[in-house]
């Protein structure tokens, strides 16, 4: 699926269906994605303030938020995210006859960990303070609006898109994690 804003095309990961789509249905269905991990402290942006420093205007058009997601402490989200830099890997192999730059998407840490980094942007008129999908473990919205009330060190259930951006003037195409939520676990 395509949605284009200025010089940035954005197409949403999808798989196609091999049988014929029923009438009313769509033939392409985007790939969701789920992982249980805990947010770093490092290049944190998921408050109610989201990105700081972007312009006013920008921030009304578009609000903003982000964090690198990371594996648990223990044996099984090791096992779990182990997956991921081979999972990337092979979403950049299926994007024919182009370069795909994962930089925005993920990252391996000094201890060779992986992270994924989870991107949300709200519509016009939203606002991270009210908008941002963070949720606490009954499913009630709580945004945090400092990194002092944010559950770090704690599992975060994330749901996401993969989406793929072209930017027309570069010609860079890039990947992102879209956030649709993150619930305390």
């Amino acid at each position: 699926m395509e949605n284009r804003e200025e010089d940035d095309v954005r197409y949403v990961l999808c798989h196609r269906r091999e049988e014929p789509t029923p009438p009313d249905r769509q033939s392409n269905v985007p790939l969701l994605f789920d992982d249980i991990g805990e947010v770093s402290r490092d290049d944190f942006a998921l408050t109610g303030y989201g990105i700081i420093g972007r312009p006013d205007e920008e921030v009304r058009e578009a609000p903003m938020a982000s964090g690198w997601l990371q594996e648990r402490p223990n044996k099984m989200s090791n096992i779990n995210w182990r997956a991921v830099p081979r999972t990337v890997r092979t979403i950049t192999d299926s994007i024919p006859a182009f370069d795909v730059d994962t930089s925005t998407l993920y990252r391996m840490t000094e201890d060779n960990s992986p992270q994924l980094k989870l991107t949300w942007q709200g519509f016009p008129g939203e606002t991270t303070a009210t908008h941002l999908p963070l949720f606490d473990a009954d499913g009630d919205r709580n945004i945090p609006m400092s990194e002092d009330d944010f559950p770090f060190e704690q599992p975060l259930h994330a749901l996401f898109t993969m989406d793929m951006y072209h930017n027309t003037a570069t010609n860079r195409r890039y990947l992102t994690a879209n956030l649709i939520r993150l619930v305390a676990s």
